[in-house]
């Protein structure tokens, strides 16, 4: 029973050493993994933008040659004005006319369709997107930056018109409509100058195709979004593009964003891995500690074998094949606890409204160099045993006993 106890004390041993080396690295691999692919999906695109004016045809085709430039999404950012209808009196006469103006313009764009804004970067906070329909998405700070006259909210109906800035001599192209506000965006420093969101099919339908060309047409793009390959490449690319802008167009970027989702996936990774690889050689420590000592309870059985013609190579695999059976045992446990412990280690984010949850799962690579630890550190301990037990010699054994 007492040769039980000590197998047992190792496989415990083992088994939290295993554990800690396949846990301990795959939660931060699969952190530094998810938060990677994260970063280069929202931390990737730079907006190019400016006051007034037109972006170049050749200057988007010199901005898509840039290495590291992935995507770009030239678009028209036109205004759309809150009407207001105010009543006032003609003096002498005590009439009252009502007195239609359109004021508090916002900038606008429209989602979807060639050259509009794209869906994949409209995050709402609350509502839904616009579809083909009288509606629109907004930013938050329209609802405190409206004068009183207005009620930006989700649900309520307002009378807009839709501002022209590259229109000849037009100010408002179509007719007056009501319009619900059914979303609202996340906040996100990339495009946080537009305000409005318009569904693009909705606006043909609205303006008709003449109006529609003329208010957003692809050829009069003034704002760009640029998709790069990687969070890593958004400064470098930055500083290309902002060579390449005529005044007032100016490339903006989330810098702080960039670096320190970089620095954190660099940053990641490898704390964990050293925390378990000190975790590994602790335990493989005391493994080998716990070992000699079982090998030393039990070195009359080494000295009894040997009196029986055993050659030290033979003793050598017998405990090779007793190690390697507590190691196989140990490693089936820690592969086991790991995927059942790995559950319960979850991230969540909040970035730019938008809730990003990493589940950290046991990572292949872990499990598969675990289990070739596990086979060696079971040959290593046989060697070191059978070692300690030829420098005690046959006659230093059987004097212990």
């Amino acid at each position: 029973m007492r040769e039980v106890g000590w197998s047992v004390v190792i496989v415990g041993v083992l088994t939290s050493g295993l554990t800690a080396w396949i846990l301990i690295p795959s939660i931060g691999s699969t952190l530094s993994s998810n938060l990677t692919t994260y970063a280069n999906g929202v931390g990737t695109y730079i907006s190019v933008e400016g006051s007034g004016g037109v972006i170049l045809q050749s200057t988007i085709r010199n901005i898509s040659a840039i290495p590291g430039v992935q995507e770009i999404y030239p678009f028209v950012v036109n205004g759309t004005y809150f009407v207001v209808h105010n009543f006032n009196t003609t003096l002498g006469t005590g009439q009252w006319h009502v007195i239609p103006l359109a004021n508090f313009g916002v900038s606008s764009v429209l989602v979807g369709g060639p050259g509009g804004f794209p869906p994949a970067l409209l995050t709402l906070s609350s509502g839904k997107a616009p579809g083909n329909e009288p509606a629109f998405a907004f930013e938050p700070y329209l609802e405190d930056s409206q004068p009183p006259q207005t009620d930006v909210q989700l649900g309520v109906a307002q009378e807009v018109a839709i501002g022209c800035g590259a229109c000849a001599n037009v100010s408002i192209v179509g007719s007056h409509f009501n319009a619900t506000a059914v979303g609202e965006v996340a906040v996100n420093p990339l495009f946080s100058d537009i305000a409005l969101f318009w569904n693009s099919t909705f606006m043909m339908n609205h303006l008709g195709p003449q109006l529609y060309q003329e208010e957003w047409g692809s050829n009069r793009s003034n704002y760009l979004i640029v998709k790069v390959d990687s969070v890593a490449d958004v400064p470098r690319v930055g500083s290309a593009i902002s060579q390449l802008l005529p005044p007032p167009f100016q490339a903006n970027y989330d810098q702080v964003f960039a670096q320190d989702a970089q620095s954190f996936v660099t940053q990641t990774a490898p704390l964990y891995e050293i925390i378990g690889l000190i975790s590994l050689v602790a335990v493989i420590a005391i493994t080998f500690l716990v070992s000699h000592l079982v090998a030393g309870k039990r070195s009359w059985e080494a000295g009894m074998l040997l009196t029986q013609g055993w050659k030290w190579r033979e003793l050598y695999s017998l405990y090779s094949y007793y190690f390697l059976m507590l190691s196989i045992v140990s490693f089936a446990l820690a592969a086991v606890i790991s995927v059942a412990a790995s559950h319960f280690f979850t991230s969540t984010y909040y970035i730019f409204a938008e809730k990003v949850t990493v589940a950290a799962a046991a990572d292949p690579f872990y499990v598969v160099t675990g289990l070739l630890l596990a086979i060696l550190m079971s040959l290593f301990a046989s060697w070191t045993v059978v070692q300690r037990l030829k420098r005690m010699g046959l006659d230093g054994i059987l004097r212990a006993y």
